[in-house]
């Protein structure tokens, strides 16, 4: 029940004209500009983490807070060091392929 009503873990962020939104820590952290700044196997716990807010300034925005907890496992998509060559792009090719092939027949 504790899952429920913890938020997932947000930022508060505010923008160059001052305004305030909210994003979750796990959006941000999936962006290819932060995953291509972080170690195999590292996942940022913090808004405060030096990835997340260069991203985040990139974007015109300032981490001011954060709140809640990561619904998740907390661990990176690729943790299996045999396979570090294998990217988004690669994800993408086989299901096209997939397509294809389902369309071919």
């Amino acid at each position: 029940m504790n899952i429920v009503i913890q938020p997932d873990h947000q930022c508060e962020v505010q923008d160059t004209t001052g305004e305030i939104s909210y994003r979750t820590l796990n959006d941000v952290i999936y962006q290819s500009t932060v995953r291509s700044q972080l170690e195999q196997g590292e996942v940022p716990r913090s808004c405060f983490h030096p990835a997340v807010e260069s991203y985040l300034a990139s974007q015109g925005q300032t981490v001011l807070a954060e709140a809640g907890k990561m619904l998740n496992s907390g661990k990176a998509p690729n943790v299996n060091p045999k396979f570090n060559y294998v990217g988004m792009f690669d994800y993408y090719a086989s299901g096209l392929i997939s397509l294809l092939r389902w369309l071919h027949y």
